[in-house]
């Protein structure tokens, strides 16, 4: 029997139920040992008016981490790798990086440093409708003579890490990576409809298709052809992620030892210890400690959340892009946690003091108009900025979307409806920290934006060559922006940030470089990639 009250069905299903008539959404809530809820709505295939069930079978992105993690603790458990053994022990091929030894538990806790094979792909101009496998990634991840980082140093989410992991379950148990999870966790557990998709024309049967929204309609976005699995390409239906939920809700209850060992952290040499464990985030919502991990890729979306103390457990899959399951899964906690407290809102014009600290006790007021400015990232490249809009703080993205900011402390705000994410302002230093629970906090520091006008953004215009990816690009002007080619390719357009530094959302930032004033190469840099050097040609 349930601990929630009788009515939370209802009003749990009436949320699920606004997603009918569009790619939709499967929802699953387990409690202890059983299941206590699932539903269903939308379609899974708009071709031919299939609905989502339970038979719906789901690419659930980097949810898939979980069970790679899984897979290489049982072979530890087995005698059979060593987490702190360098990688080049188990993969051929593998470079000696200046910057150190990459080992197991770096890949597990994404600290290697690895450049992202994602980023590298996008740079060469290589679409995912083409076929792409994990042979591809090792053959352009064994060609990458430079690492982001040193070892260690930092936390950067890594999908290279994760195709490695793949490849050392293979080398050690001489099964793939598909074969091994079926082995060894899907059919032991039951689940029968779960499995690493790597074979580009299998047929699956009750396959939900991914779609994106496209004006008034929606339009596919769903890559068949790319088969790369360990970051990802478990396919897998909610009835069997439930059974996963219960397997590993029990193994937690029961001292299981490969279990428990996904809860270990990460750890940084600076004796930092990381939020991210085995392929699982520690966090906590409302004050609740909890397990869990997300997915996003085409157009599928994913979240399994584990609330640790309560055992109760959320997954919730899509196949369309514009659904926020985020957004779907804190109305559900709202329901079945419900809170009365008041958020403190400080307005422009301070006429509200912020009353907010652990002890109760902070009376403290803020001019918001001093905290206006304009931000940029230097790992990633982005640009934000904080400006009031209706007499309240807001953050704002490069795309205009704003998020009101809610007082916390002396310069502490949270996100609205998002406490788990903090913004800590220092007007002093001209910098600001962004904090998401289970990630390492991101810093931002104050700059002034640039105009160039065409002619000056002529002197960068030209051919420029990395001899470490073999890639010519030439950058042209093009309104007021710089247009990077490959070939008769446009593969992105760059806006300027500050002098000499130009990025753009998805691609990250051009840093030129100059030497007697003439212009004489770039780097390409984001979180993913740092310093990859073009020369001016």
């Amino acid at each position: 029997m349930s601990k929630f009250d009788s009515n939370w069905k209802e009003q749990v299903q009436n949320i699920v139920d606004r997603y009918e008539g569009q790619p939709g959404l499967a929802l699953g809530i387990t409690e202890s040992d059983q299941i206590i809820y699932k539903g269903f709505s939308g379609f899974a295939n708009l071709d031919y008016d299939i609905s989502i069930d339970q038979n719906t079978v789901f690419d659930i992105a980097s949810l898939s981490k979980q069970i790679t993690v899984y897979c290489i603790y049982l072979l530890e458990a087995e005698g059979k790798l060593n987490l702190d053994a360098p990688i080049t022990e188990y993969v051929a091929g593998m470079p000696d990086y200046d910057e150190g030894p990459i080992t197991i538990r770096h890949l597990i806790h994404h600290t290697s440093g690895l450049r992202s094979y994602l980023k590298i792909k996008h740079m060469v101009d290589q679409t995912w409708d083409g076929n792409y496998s994990n042979d591809d990634c090792m053959e352009l991840l064994t060609k990458q003579q430079k690492l982001n980082f040193q070892p260690g140093e930092r936390h950067a989410y890594s999908n290279s890490g994760y195709v490695l992991l793949a490849e050392i379950i293979a080398k050690v148990s001489g099964q793939s990576l598909t074969d091994f999870a079926k082995e060894n966790v899907f059919d032991p557990i039951g689940m029968k409809k779960s499995f690493f998709s790597e074979d580009r024309n299998e047929v699956v049967k009750h396959r939900a298709i991914g779609y994106a929204h496209n004006g008034n309609d929606y339009e596919r976005m769903h890559f068949f052809d790319s088969k790369v699995i360990g970051d990802g390409g478990l396919h897998t239906t909610l009835d069997d992620l439930l059974l996963w939920s219960l397997f590993f809700r029990e193994g937690l209850d029961n001292k299981n030892q490969v279990v428990h060992n996904m809860l270990n952290k990460g750890r940084l040499l600076d004796g930092t210890e990381l939020s991210y464990a085995g392929g699982l985030i520690h966090n906590a919502i409302s004050g609740m400690p909890t397990l869990g991990h997300s997915g996003e890729w085409a157009g599928f979306r994913s979240i399994q959340i584990r609330f640790v103390d309560e055992k109760v457990s959320f997954t919730l899959l899509s196949n369309n892009a514009e659904i926020n399951l985020w957004g779907i899964l804190y109305e559900v906690i709202g329901i079945l946690y419900p809170e009365d407290e008041e958020e403190t809102k400080v307005t422009a014009d301070n006429s509200q003091e912020i009353k907010h600290d652990e002890s109760g006790t902070l009376d403290q007021q803020m001019d918001l108009y001093a905290l206006e400015g304009n931000f940029f990232n230097p790992i990633e490249g982005y640009t934000r900025k904080l400006k009031v809009i209706d007499n309240s703080l807001h953050y704002v993205r490069s795309n205009s979307v704003s998020t009101r900011l809610v007082a916390k402390g002396d310069h502490l705000f949270s996100f609205a409806g998002a406490d788990h994410v903090t913004l800590n302002v220092n007007p002093s230093a001209q910098k600001m920290t962004l904090n998401i629970a289970g990630s390492a906090p991101i810093q931002f520091k104050a700059y002034e934006p640039i105009e160039y006008t065409d002619s000056e953004l002529l002197n960068f215009e030209g051919t420029y060559y990395s001899e470490e990816l073999d890639l010519t690009y030439s950058v042209k002007v093009d309104s007021n922006t710089l247009a990077l080619h490959k070939g008769n390719s446009r593969i992105a357009v760059f806006n300027p940030v500050m002098k000499e530094i130009f990025n753009e959302v998805h691609f990250g930032y051009l840093k030129f470089n100059r030497e007697d004033g003439n212009i004489t190469g770039f780097t390409v840099n984001d979180e993913t990639v740092r310093d990859i050097l073009f020369v001016r040609i």
